[in-house]
């Protein structure tokens, strides 16, 4: 009977933290910018931390525009104006700031790092600047959001 429990109760767990990932197509290849354009890639990393959370990426250098809402596991793009942006996720306290020249594709790392609680906030989200070659290898493992 504990066993038959057991087995219930690990299955219900499987099924809820596989609905929190990212469901979308698999990374394949980076889209070329069109003329004058830039692309953003962002992705995130499998990790139990923060697994069940997702969140927003946001510009603050563009009147805090939603660039996409990022999952674990989940990458999103965007072609975007070159200049300077100013991006976040769940806390805009925690801005990257990022400098982005005309048909440049530029990848960026997200994830959740748990912390001790400062001012109400128990967890941050870095985004943080990643050689492409790295990007590459990394984002392979990743799903778009659906």
């Amino acid at each position: 009977m504990k066993k038959t429990i057991l087995i219930i109760v690990y299955a219900s767990f499987a099924i809820f933290f596989v609905n929190c990932s990212a469901k979308g197509q698999k990374f394949t290849t980076f889209q070329k910018p069109t003329k004058d354009k830039s692309m953003l890639y962002i992705y995130r990393p499998n990790s139990m931390v923060g697994y069940m959370v997702s969140y927003d990426i946001k510009d603050a250098n563009n009147d805090h525009q939603t660039l996409g809402t990022l999952k674990n596991n989940g990458y999103i793009f965007k072609e975007v104006e070159p200049g300077q942006k100013a991006l976040y996720g769940l806390h805009k306290q925690f801005k990257t700031n990022i400098s982005i020249k005309k048909n440049q594709i530029i990848c960026l790392k997200s994830f959740i790092q748990q912390t001790q609680v400062i001012n109400g906030l128990t967890g941050i989200t870095p985004i943080i600047p990643v050689d492409i070659n790295i990007c590459k290898q990394e984002i392979q493992n990743t799903r778009g959001n659906k």
